[in-house]
């Protein structure tokens, strides 16, 4: 049955011996229960360490193995030895054990349902060094049986051995607490008074003055927090793993709660109490592409522990590696397996990575060489220009860069060519749109091709060819062809311009005549290739009529190029009714003093 807690998947993908975990937060007490790493060791019972080596219980068996959870010295520690030189026993399995001072404290689990009293039931202790048993401490007058122990050597000013029931039945019959007054010998001191029933207890262990145990339920592993000297009970989050499981084992390591699962045979790493950094980052290759299901592999020595953290990229290629502070070597997985580069594509493994983990987060992106032939030129060349000599390198990539290129398909413009080592050159003597394919070859064999399209245009041209006579200019000069932007200026050589007249880079030609007369001067236009073309221009700038104000005296310049023109005045707009002014004269000056309200003149 399915408690009532929310309860967090933790997806798990055994790959090459190893579980490379998926992360799935788990709500609880601590909300950083992810899966950081997982190893896959075979049926468990229970797991411990020494700061260094970690112990691994099966259940007739013990076996030592280093930080990663593989073999050390391959030392083992089978049935025979462990039930050597004892009589009486009615062993079940080996429970969840305990370091402490060299030696390992394990609970033997007697036959579940049988009597109290009615078989030795005793914690069997063993030499670390070697797995030796040396001694076993019988605890039958106060437990049936015995499924996990941790050791507190600072609780209540004495070392105390904490042993869990697996078939509690009441508050009092879940965790015993004895005085561990050396190794052959326990004082028993009481029965926690614990507030609440925990049954099918798994594992235990001590961290920081307080117990932390894991009980089983079918999939699902509850964690509680207990208080040893009230018996205060917290729960603090479910743990679940896809598919059936069986729960055993709860330990400490280098800031990990460690949870063991026993049919599917995995050692879970959880960031319990948030004492880890992370390294985040992404994997992509030298296209920016990102690659997805890499293995990332983190390896560092800390206080003397050779540790080792593994994660895969996901469908982003983004990853998150769960680490304690230190110096960590990183690195890309090329040596197999499904989640190695080697799987996933034709790549060049990067080299290893060492980051400085310390107060915070780090971020580390990793990219790695693509090394399949591409061509990397965009499949659109810049454009070219009849007469103006083109110069174009493709480019490609790999890890073989020994290229030679030729033409595969299509057509070049007339002028071009295409070298063996990938430059197109010449000079176009034909306009249009080229479309051609190109082929390189690398310098292990591999080819690829990719098709290119090129535009040759006409040579620029000035299609402004004259100017109006005016006494102010205005003009935009313009021009077609080419390959704008065009910009304009003087011809070098030229005459200059007229006074008061200027031409700005984007051919405006503008300006009021300072003096009457034709002028001829040149103008070049260049386009965004460099081609320059010159158009000659004139302009015949007349001076304008011009008219001053003084009070009530009016004074009116008639040009001296208005010969044929006449000087008129009305008083109303809208009569067609104009009186020549007969005294005056082109190139003279026209005075009208004590004019009307209202007096209109115009040059006709």
């Amino acid at each position: 049955m399915i408690k009532g807690r929310l309860i967090g998947l933790c997806l798990t993908l055994i790959i090459g011996g190893k579980t490379f975990a998926q992360t799935a937060t788990v709500p609880g007490l601590y909300p950083n229960t992810n899966v950081i790493r997982s190893y896959v060791t075979g049926f468990s019972q229970g797991v411990c360490n020494d700061g260094t080596n970690t112990y691994f219980f099966g259940t007739t068996f013990i076996q030592q193995r280093n930080g990663n959870y593989q073999y050390a010295g391959g030392l083992v520690c089978d049935s025979t030895t462990i039930l050597n030189g004892l009589s009486g026993f009615n062993i079940l399995h080996l429970g969840d054990p305990d370091y402490f001072q060299g030696y390992l404290y394990a609970p033997m689990e007697a036959s579940v349902g049988t009597p109290q009293g009615a078989v030795n039931v005793d914690v069997a202790i063993f030499t670390a060094s070697n797995l030796v048993r040396c001694s076993a401490i019988s605890i039958s007058n106060y437990q049936s049986e015995a499924s996990a122990v941790c050791v507190d050597p600072n609780f209540s000013n004495s070392t105390a051995l904490f042993v869990t029931s697996w078939a509690s039945a009441n508050t009092n019959d879940g965790i015993y607490q004895y005085k561990l007054d050396n190794f052959t010998n326990l004082t028993f001191v009481r029965a926690l008074p614990l507030s609440r029933t925990l049954r099918l207890i798994q594992g235990i262990t001590c961290i920081g003055g307080m117990l932390y145990v894991i009980t089983d339920d079918g999939p699902y592993g509850d964690v509680y927090q207990v208080n040893p000297t009230n018996g205060a009970v917290v729960f603090l989050v479910q743990l679940a793993i896809a598919g059936n499981t069986e729960w055993e084992g709860l330990d400490y390591y280098h800031g990990f709660l460690v949870a063991a699962e026993a049919s599917t045979g995995t050692v879970n790493f959880y960031d319990f109490f948030n004492a880890n950094r992370r390294i985040n980052g992404w994997v992509r290759d030298n296209r920016n592409n990102f690659i997805r299901g890499v293995g990332l592999i983190a390896s560092a020595i800390i206080n003397g522990t050779n540790l080792t953290v593994t994660t895969d990229t996901d469908t982003n290629g983004n990853f998150a590696l769960n680490v304690p502070p230190g110096n960590w070597n990183i690195t890309v997985n090329a040596a197999g397996g499904a989640d190695s580069l080697a799987n996933l594509g034709n790549y060049l493994s990067p080299a290893v990575e060492t980051i400085a983990v310390a107060n915070g987060d780090i971020v580390n992106n990793i990219v790695v060489t693509n090394c399949s032939l591409y061509i990397t030129a965009p499949a659109a060349f810049p454009a070219g220009e009849i007469g103006v000599a083109y110069n174009q390198t493709l480019q490609a990539s790999s890890c073989n860069p020994v290229f030679t290129w030729n033409l595969a398909g299509g057509s070049l413009p007339a002028g071009l060519t295409l070298s063996p080592s990938g430059i197109l050159f010449g000079t176009p003597a034909g306009s249009g749109v080229f479309n051609f394919t190109a082929q390189v070859a690398d310098g292990k064999g591999s080819t690829t091709n990719q098709t290119f399209s090129i535009g040759i245009s006409n040579a620029v041209r000035i299609v402004t060819t004259a100017l109006p006579d005016s006494s102010a200019c205005n003009v935009i000069l313009g021009a077609t062809n080419g390959v704008p932007p065009y910009v304009w200026s003087l011809t070098p050589g030229s005459a200059k311009l007229p006074p008061n007249l200027s031409l700005s880079a984007n051919g405006g030609l503008q300006g009021t005549a300072a003096t009457n007369g034709a002028f001829a001067f040149s103008v070049r236009v260049t386009d965004s290739l460099g081609a320059t073309v010159d158009q000659s221009l004139a302009i015949n700038l007349q001076e304008p009529f011009y008219a001053n104000f003084n009070g009530s005296q009016m004074q009116i310049l008639w040009p001296t190029w208005a010969t044929d023109a006449l000087l008129q005045t009305t008083f109303d707009l809208n009569s067609t009714n104009w009186i020549t002014v007969t005294n005056a004269m082109p190139g003279s000056i026209y005075t009208v003093t004590n004019m009307a309200p209202r007096q209109f003149f115009r040059l006709h």
